[in-house]
């Protein structure tokens, strides 16, 4: 039937991307239907979530200080350099919170992370299957994805950007080169098509200097 047929697109394209990911060490991926719908939810939450974001959740760290495992709501500039044009609420291990007058940004979130960790398990899957091993190693060895994870919700700042912070053609960098503590990284944009003058999302190859090459095409 159509929800068969519809997980063995799933399946093949996980199956394509997981070719990628050993060959180049990033794939693109399409949504399905039902992960962008839940996406679109969460992240209409979240716009009305920053605009409160001070009287939001506890800051990182008022929850656990470990910001491996930290859950809550941060401003640009905390934790670390990487956010310093970026504000965001972080989701660990399974963790879910609400915000004050946002009713919907917890059931809207929990529904986002559900379908983001259905696509990692698919990807875990389909890496498991090119590399020969048995089905559930990547969770039996590293513990289950629900309890082993860390979702973020971001938004740019670009009033943050520090004006040294730019590309040589002079276009501003609110997201310097760094490297994700993680087995895998997905990353979901909210704004769809085409995005003329952003820079994209790149990854180093190699470890070279200057050896990136762009997961998706320019502007996309």
């Amino acid at each position: 039937d159509a929800a068969d047929a519809a997980d063995a697109d799933a399946a093949a394209f996980a199956d394509l991307a997981a070719t990628d990911l050993e060959c180049r060490g990033f794939a693109s991926l399409p949504v399905r239907a039902a992960a962008s719908e839940a996406a679109a939810r969460a992240f209409a939450a979240a716009r009305l979530a920053f605009d409160g974001l001070e009287a939001g959740p506890p800051p990182l760290g008022g929850r656990t200080t470990d910001s491996a495992n930290a859950s809550g709501s941060h401003r640009a500039g905390a934790l670390s350099s990487y956010n310093a044009c970026r504000e965001g609420f972080v989701f660990s291990n399974g963790d879910s919170y609400g915000v004050d007058g946002v009713p919907e940004f917890e059931p809207a979130t929990i529904a986002l992370l559900s379908a983001a960790s259905a696509a990692a398990r698919s990807l875990f899957a389909a890496l498991e299957r090119q590399m020969q091993l048995p089905a559930g190693w990547f969770e039996a060895c590293f513990g289950p994805l629900a309890d082993h994870s860390q979702w973020h919700l971001k938004r740019y700042c670009p009033e943050a950007a520090p004006p040294h912070a730019t590309t040589a053609d002079g276009r501003r960098v609110m997201l310097p080169v760094h490297s994700d503590p993680s087995l895998l990284s997905l990353v979901l944009h909210d704004a769809p098509g085409r995005q003329p003058g952003g820079l994209g999302l790149e990854c180093m190859v190699g470890g070279a200097a200057g050896g990136a090459a762009a997961a998706g095409e320019p502007g996309a």
